[in-house]
């Protein structure tokens, strides 16, 4: 395949809209330079999947536990007066149904697991601020500085966490270009040592992001060269 041929087809396979994404963020000046920063997206995402799943994963069984403790019921979604928001309950009957559709038992560990991160940080907001939020506070962030332990707060870094990062890095959409990536990093670590210090140990010793985005593009951009020295980067 010659370079033509190549650059035709990764063209292809990205589509005209997604690398006018990148261009318009600074990826223009031909070729070569858009094959880096798509490729540095791509191991910037890769590298920050883990410490995205070690928050979700923990978070959302944190707050079921807290939750199941605090009303003694493992089955607290199901009741409407607590789970108050039409829009959480939507996503509850959501998750059932597609409990269902895939032949699984409806049991509490199953709904957990099917709901989104979206309806797990919707409990932080204000429709909660007095039956969920207390306990939230107390059971989950206790170990955050009190400048840190409010409910607006949490609610506004967790919901950017999901939207600016996680649900783009699910959709394999630019994040490269964000300014403030290592902030929304810093949160991330923030959170899981908060949660959970198993969970956040664990992370440490997989964690591969710091080393990466600290040392910016160009060593990844030396050795992508020493990858593919062909394309002439």
């Amino acid at each position: 395949m010659t370079d033509a041929e190549f650059f035709t087809a990764f063209r292809r396979a990205v589509s005209n809209e997604r690398i006018d994404q990148y261009i318009q963020r600074g990826a223009a000046g031909g070729d070569e330079n858009l094959l880096t920063h798509y490729a540095w997206n791509m191991a910037l995402s890769e590298a920050l999947y883990i410490p995205i799943q070690c928050l979700e994963v923990s978070l959302r069984n944190a707050i079921h536990s807290t939750l199941s403790t605090a009303y003694n019921n493992p089955y607290w979604y199901d009741d409407k007066t607590l789970l108050t928001a039409p829009y959480a309950q939507a996503d509850v009957a959501k998750a059932k149904q597609n409990i269902r559709r895939l032949g699984r038992r409806e049991t509490p560990g199953q709904v957990v697991a099917t709901l989104t991160l979206g309806f797990w940080t919707g409990l932080f907001s204000s429709e909660y601020q007095n039956s969920f939020w207390p306990k939230f506070s107390t059971n989950i962030f206790s170990s955050l500085p009190k400048t840190d332990r409010i409910r607006k707060k949490v609610s506004g870094e967790l919901n950017v966490i999901r939207k600016k990062l996680r649900n783009r890095i699910m959709h394999h959409e630019p994040i490269w270009h964000q300014s403030d990536l290592s902030v929304k990093y810093r949160n991330i670590l923030k959170y899981i040592y908060a949660i959970n210090p198993a969970m956040a140990e664990l992370n440490t010793n997989l964690d591969s992001f710091q080393t990466l985005y600290f040392n910016q593009m160009q060593p990844f951009k030396t050795d992508l060269q020493q990858r593919f020295p062909r394309i002439g980067i």
